[in-house]
């Protein structure tokens, strides 16, 4: 089921409604999705990919890992369908590949209408950030984005086809595999927002400048494009604000419940 809001947040898998009837018809369970709330530090090692780099976080060492990542730390790949460009910014677990990610935070360059890669088992939430807009159409009916921040939300099972209003666009894309995480995504304007920990932060600088802080120390400024990634943050708060009105940042936090997301 397609879903759309141009709201301030959203608990990844919005589509959960539709995964849970197709469920049902095939005689199996629900999926439940939600956000879990960690009580104490998960005693498996974390480990993040971004680019060839791999951030670890032992249970022998167990304090929070941060990054501020750049264009120069992203890497760019063909869709899975093979019908454009992706250009990820930060996934886990340590080398995880479009086929066995826990969870994936990416851009994606749309230049022409055409159906979306095949995703089964796992949770979409697409955010358009720049151009004119665009239409997806799935079994469930249609829904226009036309804003940028506008989101939609839905199963990467579901067979989605993608028309472009006026001219190409770009898009945040944030996709977790629905039986090893849990995922929420955020967008944060001019007012402060904290957000707990989690195994896995990434604060994306959408538009403008934003400025976060981890347990009320210095600030750390994004400049546009640009993201902080906490990995390990359990038991702490990561406080996010844009400089001005006009500017936004995607939060995105990542909760394992599966030892393979953080191995």
């Amino acid at each position: 089921m397609l879903q759309g809001y141009a709201g301030e947040s959203n608990n990844l898998g919005g589509a959960h409604d539709a995964v849970n009837a197709a469920a049902a018809r095939r005689g199996g369970g629900t999926h439940r999705i939600g956000v879990a709330r960690a009580s104490s530090y998960n005693r498996h090692r974390c480990a993040v990919t971004v680019r060839d780099r791999t951030f670890h976080l032992s249970a022998a060492f167990p304090l929070p890992t941060s990054r501020v990542l750049g264009p120069a730390d992203y890497r760019t790949m063909a869709w899975k369908n093979g019908g454009g460009r992706t250009t990820e910014i930060a996934a886990g677990p340590a080398g995880a590949d479009l086929g066995t990610f826990a969870w994936r935070a990416s851009i994606a360059e749309v230049e022409r209408d055409g159906p979306f890669s095949a995703f089964p088992d796992v949770d979409r939430t697409l955010v358009l950030l720049a151009g004119n807009g665009m239409r997806l159409a799935g079994p469930d009916g249609v829904l226009d984005l036309r804003a940028p921040m506008d989101v939609a939300t839905f199963a990467g099972e579901t067979a989605i086809d993608c028309a472009l209003v006026d001219g190409p666009t770009r898009d945040f894309n944030l996709m977790v595999r629905r039986d090893r995480a849990r995922g929420t995504l955020e967008v944060v304007r001019a007012a402060e927002r904290t957000f707990d920990g989690a195994h896995a932060l990434l604060c994306y600088a959408a538009t403008g400048s934003i400025r976060c802080a981890i347990d009320g120390g210095a600030p750390i400024v994004l400049a546009r494009d640009h993201a902080l990634l906490v990995a390990g943050t359990a038991a702490r708060e990561v406080a996010v604000r844009a400089f001005a009105p006009e500017d936004c940042a995607l939060v995105c936090r990542i909760e394992a419940i599966d030892a393979r997301t953080t191995a």
